[in-house]
Formats: C-alpha cells, sequence, structure tokens
C-alpha cells in the first residue's frame, strides 16, 4: 500500500474539471455564438476523463484498504450532491434527465456490489455494456430533447415520474446513461487493477490513444455529417455517444491509463481543481444558476469581450476557491459540527 498521492491524476483531473467548467457555461455565456469543431471536441473530452477518473479512485480507495463503507458513503454523498444540484440549484425534479454525478454515483454501488463476488463480474459487465450500447437504438428511439421538468413549489406533483420514461433516461438517452458511460468507469477501474501491465505497455497506450483521437477529430473535420448537434445548448458531440465518438472514448482511456502512471507529474493549479472536483462542479453549478445566467437575459446583447471577461473571472473565482480549500480544508474538517454540512458539500 502506497500512501504517495498520484499528482499525475490529480493534475488531468484537475484538466478535466477545468473544462467541463468551461463547457458547462458556454450555453449561458456564448448562447448566440457559433463555435467551431475543434471547441466543441475539446469539450467532449472532459467528461469521459472525468468518469475514467472515477472508476480509478474508486479502485484505487479499495486496493489501499479502505472499508467498504467509506467507500459506499462516498457513492451516497456523490448522489446527494447531484439531486442537491438539480432540486436547489436548477429547480428541477430529479432522476428525470441523469447528469454526470448520477452516473458516476450508480456506477459506485454497481462496482461495490460487484466487489462482493470472488469472480471479477466486470469483465462480464464491460463486454454486455458494449453490446447493449450497440444494440440499444435498435430497441428505443434516441430522445434528443432533454426537457427538464422545473419544480412548481406551491404545488409539486409526483405526476412527472413516468417510470418507463425515467429508465429509458437512465439506461440509454439522458445526460449521461448507464450505456454506454458507465464502460469509462469500469475502464478506469481496470487500469488501477492492472496496473503493472499498463506501467509495461504505457508508452503503447499513449501512441495508440493519440492515434485515435487523430483519427477522430479529422473525421470531425472533414466530415460533418458524423457531428452531432448541440443539445439543449451543449455543445459536446455525444448526443448519443456512438459512431465515431466510440474512438474518443477508447482514445481517452488510453492517454488517461497512461497519465495514471506518472505519478510525479505536478501542475499546481490543475491539482489544486483536481483535489477538490466535487466541490467545484457543486458550486460551479450555482454560479451559473444564479450569477452567469442573469448577467445574459434573453434580448440583451452582451459584446463579446464582456463575454471572455465574465468566463475568465468565473474560472478565476472557482481557481481561487480551490487554492482556499487546499489550504484550509484539513482545519475545516477537524471541527466536528462542519462535518455534516462539508459532506452536503462536497468537501
Amino acid at each position: 500500500m502506497s500512501s504517495t498521492r498520484n499528482l499525475g491524476v490529480d493534475s488531468i483531473r484537475g484538466t478535466a474539471i477545468l473544462i467541463m467548467l468551461i463547457a458547462n457555461s458556454t450555453p449561458v455565456i456564448f448562447n448566440d455564438i457559433g463555435l467551431g469543431v475543434i471547441p466543441r471536441y475539446l469539450f467532449s473530452l472532459a467528461a469521459p476523463i472525468f468518469i475514467f477518473l472515477s472508476g480509478y479512485s474508486f479502485q484505487l480507495t479499495l486496493d489501499n484498504g479502505k472499508p467498504l463503507k467509506a467507500i459506499v458513503r462516498r457513492a451516497f454523498q456523490v448522489l446527494v450532491i447531484a439531486i442537491i444540484i438539480d432540486i436547489l440549484v436548477w429547480q428541477i425534479y430529479p432522476f428525470q434527465t441523469y447528469d454526470v454525478l448520477y452516473l458516476i454515483s450508480v456506477s459506485f454501488f454497481i462496482m461495490i456490489f460487484l466487489n462482493l463476488f470472488r469472480f471479477n463480474f466486470k469483465w462480464i459487465l464491460f463486454f454486455a455494456i458494449i453490446g447493449g450500447s450497440i444494440m440499444f437504438p435498435n430497441i428505443f428511439k434516441y430522445r434528443f430533447e432533454n426537457p427538464d421538468y422545473l419544480i412548481d413549489w406551491k404545488s409539486p406533483s409526483l405526476s412527472v415520474w413516468d417510470l418507463r420514461s425515467c429508465f429509458q433516461r437512465f439506461v440509454f438517452d439522458g445526460w449521461f446513461p448507464v450505456f454506454p458511460w458507465m464502460l469509462m468507469s469500469i475502464m478506469g477501474s481496470f487500469a488501477k487493477s492492472y496496473e503493472k501491465l499498463v506501467f509495461k505497455y504505457k508508452s503503447q497506450l499513449l501512441y495508440f490513444g493519440i492515434l485515435l483521437l487523430i483519427i477522430s477529430l479529422v473525421v470531425y473535420i472533414q466530415y460533418p455529417g458524423f457531428r452531432n448537434g448541440p443539445r439543449e445548448g451543449y455543445l459536446e458531440l455525444f448526443y448519443p455517444a456512438t459512431g465515431i465518438f466510440w474512438l474518443v472514448i477508447f482514445g481517452t482511456s488510453c492517454i488517461v491509463a497512461y497519465q495514471t502512471t506518472n505519478i510525479s507529474l505536478d501542475i499546481p493549479v490543475l491539482c489544486e481543481l483536481g483535489k477538490n472536483s466535487l466541490f467545484l462542479y457543486l458550486i460551479h453549478t450555482v454560479m451559473i444558476s444564479f450569477v452567469i445566467q442573469g448577467l445574459f437575459k434573453e434580448g440583451v446583447s452582451v459584446e463579446l469581450w464582456k463575454r471572455i471577461f465574465i468566463l475568465l473571472l468565473y474560472c478565476f473565482i472557482l481557481i481561487v476557491i480551490a487554492l482556499f480549500l487546499n489550504r484550509r480544508g484539513k482545519t475545516l474538517r477537524t471541527q466536528k459540527r462542519l462535518i455534516p454540512f462539508l459532506y452536503f458539500l462536497g468537501i
């Protein structure tokens, strides 16, 4: 068991969360400005990296001997924060559209369950997800529109929960359905479980991953028909994550697996972001919902330089928050009365 923190993982997680923070604010800040395929492709890399590393961290925690109840507590924490974001930040009904935190939490619970058995069922699940991802487009019709159901606080209703619709969102056509996105989490877990093989073939993984990403990028640039359109204003190319995007999934996995072997890579700002990614994810939704959306009201024209300034200021504030948490986080966690509050904030 090693107590050395993998700074390479922190750095790449920080990179992913930074890209994700920018990508999620773009539908508001640049809502009426068309962005080209390169920014869209870059935005599309954040979620695969983030989900892959959630699986890697799960397996790392397990291998380091932490009790199973600590991992279950973490899975519940991620799920609770996903629900908090839906209800209190976006003010929509939870368990409807399934953002990335739902996917990570469910992945944790499934892998916790599979870990109870001696046989490695993750390989069966791995191929089942690939098979299901290929089959489901022939079974379900992918619903590109993914509407939010706003909560009417005066008269909330349970009628919005159509179990069949919610299940299809969860499995196939929500923001981050199990098929195929849990595949990234499983591959992250494999990267830790088979770290000796990853280390042995790390150069091959890096070159192969880069090759896959180059091929996919060239296809997206040269053949616009392969690009999926923006979904509800979000510009990522993986709605749905099919076709050419499988090259991105496997290419990203190879490169991030390589990066997990580079434990000494220390990019300070990115490391700070990576260590506090869950809390930053929560806070960035608060900033978008309650601050940024108010600055970009419909019909109000905002000059480009102001948009860029707001984006940079937004990122700067989140970086400052991350730096503060890394300086003061341990002190805060020693105060028992704050522990439940910090838990629900992802700290």
